[in-house]
């Protein structure tokens, strides 16, 4: 039995890795030799009963031991594995690939690449001070770096405010924590506290940054002279030891294409059609991926537009799907063309220009044209019919009416008077009985299996449910409030008035809600719906307090559930 056992299980796991996702993340792209860095594996919709050993490429080592995690969001299950890791030196570095047993060389487990940069000298002698950096120091208008503020101390430290942190010709995104060490200065070994963001400018010039900070200071009475004196807490104010100042231009004149729609980083187009052999008016579909880093967020697959060999239907975003930081990912469209006439012999190529940061010119990506048979469906002989009825004086044979319509009787026969044919009341009344009831119960059958069967009405019915447990995620650490925000009014709105979460957007679902809800909460929708587009396009940071937007949003949102339920 043990025996058999084994083989089952030697059976069913190389069986779960061929239909499990398996792939690496990096939760950052880019770090100083004084940071830390967390490599994921992640098994998605997979248990995992041991912990792969991945080998790593010189100059990188892990600290502590690898760590095991399950999560579990939207009913999605995600198994993954934690390796904390740092750099000896600067250098790029290529971790992977792998394969499921933790192997290299396999393309199983695709690999990823980490640069690490040597981090900034820095001579201080005080107790508390706070620095600022940049991943660049001259950017270009709508590209994206990486902020650092570093909290080095000395002492106990608490709460941190900044204040005189004005967005003026940028956007940012809100500070994350990231994991450190202690770091030695001047033969002193300071405490490290450090905070991440994406800032993105939106004008050109300089941009200078000189917050102040207000920090918690833990210190014990020195009145006592005891070494189990009582703490007490004072607030102190520090600047950054340096500002930092970052300069923006925008991407040059000289050689910029006419497609050009400012878009920056690096890309990758890939397109295909199918089916390739159709009829005048039948629909093809052409599947576009654009993969990359740098303004993903904004940017979309290119498509096709309207002329006189196609029609075209707008776009469908299928996936959207960002590393970490949200700087790289992939997002696929689908768009249904179709053929007009017979001559089409192909789909147009497809281009998409872009700025290369790295190589700091412009480039165009460029797929297709994609070759296409279409067969006309219609034809002179198909297209005609016999315009008169034949002789009644004769027995002709069957006329051909196109290619299946053919005349079937020529004579009416013998005509009798209505009267003859007119049942009494009382026939009718009896005959009709049954019809009603069957009518009846059919009608209540319908309706049942129409709430229970279509989609779209279960959806509609099940939204304010459904509502009621997403607010309570509003609680949950973590994220941006504003990306949970998107979650929460996507999902309801879509459900509620029965639109694809990839189409959503403001103008369709104004022009939907002015007929349902009052002038002030068809407002208020638009004005989360701008914030969370922000948030998720341009990484705009949250202000104010996130309890009180989780409460204002609860309010609105429950106060249009209702206007959409009368």
């Amino acid at each position: 039995m043990k025996a058999f056992q084994k083989f089952l299980i030697s059976i069913i796991i190389p069986l779960s890795f061929l239909h499990a996702e398996v792939h690496l993340e990096l939760s950052r792209e880019a770090i100083t030799t004084d940071d830390t860095v967390d490599l994921l594996l992640k098994f998605e919709s997979m248990h995992i009963t041991s912990i792969p050993r991945l080998p790593l490429p010189e100059g990188l080592e892990m600290v502590g031991v690898p760590r095991r995690e399950a999560i579990s969001m939207y009913g999605v299950s995600d198994n993954r594995v934690r390796y904390t890791l740092r750099a000896e030196k600067p250098g790029t570095y290529k971790i992977g690939p792998f394969d499921t047993n933790g192997k290299a060389g396999n393309e199983k487990i695709k690999a990823v690449t980490l640069t690490v940069t040597q981090a900034k000298a820095i001579q201080s002698t005080e107790n508390l001070f706070v620095t600022m950096e940049s991943s660049a120091d001259e950017i270009l208008v709508n590209e994206t770096v990486e902020i650092t503020l570093s909290f080095y101390s000395r002492v106990s430290t608490g709460k941190i405010q900044s204040e005189d942190f004005e967005e003026n010709g940028f956007e940012i995104t809100e500070f994350q924590s990231v994991p450190t060490r202690p770091k030695r200065i001047g033969g002193v070994e300071y405490n490290v506290e450090r905070y991440i963001a994406q800032l993105t400018p939106t004008k050109t010039g300089n941009i200078t940054f000189d917050p102040n900070f207000k920090i918690q200071v833990r210190e014990r009475q020195k009145s006592s002279g005891s070494y189990y004196a009582p703490y007490s807490t004072r607030i102190q104010r520090i600047k950054l030891k340096e500002p930092l100042v970052l300069k923006v231009k925008n991407p040059p004149e000289e050689g910029r294409p006419d497609d050009y729609e400012g878009h920056l980083g690096t890309f990758r187009l890939n397109a295909s059609v199918s089916p390739t052999k159709v009829n005048v008016g039948d629909p093809i579909t052409l599947r576009v991926e654009l993969i990359g880093s740098g303004s993903l967020q904004q940017a979309l697959p290119p498509g096709l537009s309207e002329s006189d060999d196609f029609k075209v239907y707008e776009p469908k975003l299928l996936t959207k799907s960002f590393r970490p930081g949200g700087r790289s990912g992939q997002k696929v469209i689908e768009q249904v063309v179709i053929p007009k006439h017979g001559s089409v012999t192909e789909i147009p190529e497809l281009t998409f220009s872009y700025y290369d940061t790295t190589s700091k010119s412009y480039k165009t990506l460029k797929s297709g044209p994609f070759p296409i048979e279409v067969k006309a469906t219609l034809t002179a002989d198909d297209a005609s019919i016999i315009s008169s009825l034949p002789s009644m004086g004769n027995s002709p044979e069957l006329t051909k009416l196109g290619d299946d319509l053919i005349y079937l009787k020529i004579r009416p026969g013998k005509i009798q008077s209505v009267s003859t044919l007119q049942p009494g009341i009382q026939f009718l009344g009896f005959s009709s009985l049954p019809f009603a009831l069957w009518a009846f119960v059919g009608l209540v059958v319908r309706q049942k299996h129409h709430r229970v069967s279509d989609p779209s009405n279960r959806r509609r019915q099940e939204a304010p449910r459904r509502l009621r447990k997403h607010l309570r995620q509003l609680e949950e650490k973590g994220l941006d409030i504003y990306t949970r925000i998107w979650d929460v009014l996507s999902e309801y709105l879509s459900a509620r008035l029965n639109l694809p979460p990839g189409e959503l957007n403001t103008q369709d679902v104004s022009n939907i809600l002015q007929e349902h809800v009052s002038p002030e909460t068809l407002k208020a929708c638009e004005k989360w719906m701008q914030k969370c587009e922000q948030s998720r396009f341009a990484g705009n940071t949250t202000h104010g307090n996130r309890r009180h937007i989780r409460e204002q949003f609860r309010d609105f949102i429950l106060q249009l559930d209702q206007e959409l339920g009368k």
